[in-house]
């Protein structure tokens, strides 16, 4: 019995290829975190551009809503005068450049203390501010508040020195329509 030659060169050829597909399993083995971490950032972010899409999907329906609770707030704004007396402050306060240190509202009680026996016009709210500011920016002030879109009562401030500034206290009576007139 003799032995069939050795073929080198086809020995060569699987050595080479089991070899090649060794280091290929290899690399494989090595790089599948990576892999892994990659496949993971890549679901992550289809994911965000998913929400993304149904996020802005809903802009226009938020727009319609957001412009519905602006017109609402803007609706209840006007009926409350206190309200709309304290926005008014704001600005008033913003364009004269007058510090408001406090302010204080309180609704008369004095009609409901009578039992609302008399017919009712107007529902009084008193308000009380301390403001801080240059003589003139108060007086300013203080006029423009006056002038209001509501029916204002601004009573003589007291005002007092306070170094350069002039500390004000304001007492203001605001007049509302009766929203329940009773005979």
């Amino acid at each position: 019995m003799t032995a069939a030659p050795l073929n080198v060169q086809r020995l060569l050829r699987i050595a080479t290829l089991s070899l090649g597909l060794l280091t290929g399993v290899l690399i494989c083995l090595a790089y599948q975190p990576k892999l892994d971490s990659l496949q993971a950032r890549l679901d992550d972010d289809q994911s965000e551009l998913r929400s993304d899409d149904i996020a802005f999907s809903e802009m226009p329906r938020l727009r319609l809503e957001h412009a519905e609770l602006a017109a609402r707030y803007d609706r209840l704004l006007a009926r409350a005068v206190a309200a709309t007396f304290l926005h008014a402050l704001a600005a008033t306060v913003r364009r004269h450049s007058v510090t408001l240190l406090s302010t204080n509202v309180t609704q008369d009680s004095s009609a409901a203390a009578e039992g609302r026996t008399k017919t009712t016009l107007f529902e009084v709210s008193r308000v009380s501010l301390e403001l801080r500011g240059s003589y003139p920016s108060l007086l300013a002030a203080i006029g423009d508040l006056s002038l209001g879109a509501n029916i204002v009562g601004v009573q003589t401030p007291n005002l007092q020195r306070d170094g350069d500034e002039v500390l004000a206290f304001v007492p203001i009576t605001l007049y509302e329509a009766a929203t329940e007139t009773l005979p």
